[in-house]
């Protein structure tokens, strides 16, 4: 049972290096009289969301119907897909909203 408890550390390490900067960034790209309203815009969408990536990773696992799915790698390959995707997006809007020097 300790590998419970080891595999909650690592996943608190994780939690606090993802989400910790998510939220740093939302404070820094909002305006101060605005950050209540964009965290609580920004947990919800991530608590709207939670649920369809759940059905689209069981979907890819398993299948629908008659269909078997691609198997228990796909959701992760599709998650790979779509960090791929983030880094992209979030590289060409960092390059159009660089803030000027000076």
């Amino acid at each position: 049972a300790w590998q419970v408890w080891l595999l909650y550390i690592v996943y608190g390490v994780y939690y606090g290096m993802a989400f910790g900067t998510a939220k740093a960034m939302v404070a820094d790209l909002v305006p101060e009289n605005l950050r209540g309203t964009a965290y609580g815009t920004y947990n919800a969408v991530l608590g709207i969301l939670d649920f369809p990536a759940s059905v689209i990773a069981g979907v890819l696992w398993q299948g629908v119907g008659r269909w078997t799915g691609f198997g228990a790698g796909a959701p992760f390959f599709f998650g790979a897909g779509m960090a791929a995707l983030a880094v992209v997006l979030m590289a060409l809007w960092m390059a159009r909203n660089r803030p000027q020097a000076g």
